[in-house]
């Protein structure tokens, strides 16, 4: 059977303040320098990348570990998921447990996906989390 792309993720480093009131929110979110790292799941069989030139970027393979994670489906566009984050956090806090890591999400549907609008964009909101 062929190899199928699986959807890329990425994890940030940023603290954009999911609280802020919305338009305040949406504007830092657009003019936010976004750091972290974006990943392209790859086949087993693949075990080195090339290597780039470039001042800022550069290319790897790594292995994502998980232990357990909270994680909750976002649709819509991304300057827009204030409210996904939210719930996902209080259910993280009302179930005991705390964020023990970077801010990752899955691109389900993306600017890369065909003839697909923003408000029509899945993205995966996930943390690793741990027990209180």
């Amino acid at each position: 059977m062929p190899w199928k792309m699986p959807p890329s993720a990425a994890r940030y480093q940023n603290e954009l303040d999911f609280d802020m009131e919305d338009t305040k929110r949406e504007a830092a979110f657009k003019n936010m320098m976004w750091e972290g790292v974006a990943s392209l799941p790859l086949p087993a069989n693949i075990s080195s990348a090339p290597a780039i030139k470039h001042d800022t970027l550069a290319t790897g393979i790594a292995t994502w570990n998980y232990g357990e994670t909270a994680e909750i489906l976002h649709i819509g566009p991304y300057e827009k998921e204030a409210p996904a984050v939210k719930k996902l956090k209080e259910y993280i806090e009302n179930q005991g447990y705390e964020i023990s890591g970077l801010h990752e999400e899955v691109y389900l549907r993306s600017p890369g996906t065909p003839f697909c609008k923003p408000e029509n964009y899945y993205t995966i909101i996930r943390y690793p989390v741990k027990k209180k």
